[in-house]
């Protein structure tokens, strides 16, 4: 017989970052091509109202230690850590970049 606790916790759901599920071979350009500054991109940005969508930025550089590349918006000049696949580069295929949301 097994017993069905009736702890909340067994009802939260468990959310992994996307990235752990991400190909890397897939990618378009090699590596180093990525993380080079000053590349042009959209990323995904927050707005006032709790929405997201795309916007431009530029990268900064890449933080080997966090994985993750350091933008600016260009509307209002905020930086942020952003992970791969919340960074679409301005040469990268729109239809690319999607199919590996997928």
């Amino acid at each position: 017989q097994v017993e069905i606790s009736s702890s909340p916790n067994l009802a939260e759901e468990i959310y992994y970052p996307l990235q752990m599920f991400d190909d890397e071979t897939r990618e378009f350009k090699s590596a180093s091509e990525l993380r080079k500054p000053g590349q042009r991109a959209c990323s995904k940005y927050f707005t006032s109202t709790g929405e997201w969508e795309w916007r431009p930025c530029l990268v900064l550089r890449y933080d080997e230690s966090r994985e993750q590349f350091l933008i600016i918006w260009d509307n209002d000049d905020k930086e942020k850590f952003v992970s791969r696949l919340n960074l679409r580069f301005a040469v990268e295929p729109v239809t690319y970049f999607d199919q590996r949301l997928q």
